[in-house]
Formats: C-alpha cells, sequence, structure tokens
C-alpha cells in the first residue's frame, strides 16, 4: 500500500514539474510579441538609412530641458547629430544618449526594459503583494514598425526617474543612401 501511495505521490509531482515547466517556457516564447511584431514589421521594410529626431526627457534634475535631437543613419550607422534649437550642448547629448540613436538600439532598449522589469518584479516584495509601480509603455508605428513613444517609469524610486523618448519625425532616406 505505502509503494501504490509513493508512487502516485511521485506522478503527481512529475506531472506538476511538467506541467510547470511546459507553462514557464510558453510563456517566455510569448514574451512581447507586439516588440517581437513590430521589430519584424521594421527589418521587413529593409530601412537602412533615415532620419529622426528625438525627444528625450528625463525626471532626473539634471537632466531637464534639453533640446530636441536630430540624428541621421546611414546603412544602418550614425551619422549625423545636430540639436534642435542648435546649442553647444550636442555632445553633452550623444555621450549621455547614444544609446538610443538607432531604431535598432530603441528596440534593443525596450527589449531590455521588459527583462530588467520581469527580474524586478519577480525578485520584488512589494510586487508579490499584488502592488505594481512603475512600468513601460510603447507605442509603435502602425506603417513601419519603430518605436514612436517609449515611456518608462521605474519600479523603485531612485536618482534616475521616468525616462520618455518620442520619435517627433522620421524620415526614410534609403532610397537617397541606395542601401547595402
Amino acid at each position: 500500500m505505502r509503494t501504490i501511495k509513493f508512487l502516485l505521490l511521485k506522478f503527481v509531482i512529475i506531472v506538476f514539474c511538467f506541467l510547470f515547466i511546459n507553462i514557464a517556457t510558453s510563456n517566455e516564447n510569448l514574451v512581447n510579441p507586439e516588440l517581437k511584431r513590430n521589430r519584424e514589421l521594421w527589418r521587413n521594410n529593409n530601412i537602412c538609412s533615415y532620419k529622426m529626431t528625438l525627444e528625450i526627457t528625463e525626471s532626473s534634475v539634471m537632466y531637464l530641458g534639453l533640446p530636441h535631437v536630430a540624428i541621421q543613419i546611414r546603412n544602418g550607422i550614425f551619422a549625423e547629430i545636430e540639436t534642435i534649437p542648435k546649442t553647444d550642448k550636442g555632445g553633452i547629448i550623444q555621450e549621455r544618449y547614444e544609446k538610443y540613436f538607432t531604431i535598432e538600439k530603441l528596440f534593443d532598449f525596450v527589449e531590455f526594459k521588459i527583462e530588467e522589469e520581469k527580474q524586478q518584479y519577480i525578485n520584488s516584495d512589494v510586487n508579490r503583494r499584488g502592488k505594481i509601480t512603475g512600468g513601460l509603455t510603447v507605442s509603435y508605428n502602425f506603417k513601419l514598425g519603430y518605436p514612436e513613444k517609449i515611456d518608462f517609469a521605474p519600479y523603485h524610486t531612485a536618482i534616475h526617474g521616468d525616462l520618455r523618448i518620442i520619435v517627433k519625425s522620421f524620415e526614410n532616406m534609403s532610397v537617397e543612401y541606395n542601401c547595402k
């Protein structure tokens, strides 16, 4: 009788583990279908040269009031930066925000923040009690797929606060620069 109970318990544990692993794996595969779909749309449009104007605002006191940034990408590589209106802050802005200066880098940022948020949420005692504080919101261009607006509010309050990146204008220049 004990052997049957033991085998039954072992069977239940194996089935539970299998279901748990299967659910976790399927959730991993569906991490963010919207991000995946829009990144694929962007890549399928085969745009390698473009000009975009970014508005980057950060609630950190040190970075309030930054000008917009016009960025030019040629054959997938950062080529030029200009502040609007023109200021001498171009070098500071380039150093601080160059991680957002291509559409691919914007996608990478969104993907990184999704993963970071998941880990912070999983590891947070506050969020285990059901209180969600912070988040990431992304709006994508419906035709080309690139992130048009990224709003990020961290789960924790720190020196670096909310971050907003808006693509104010976008011009496809792939034909002019004969993409490779």
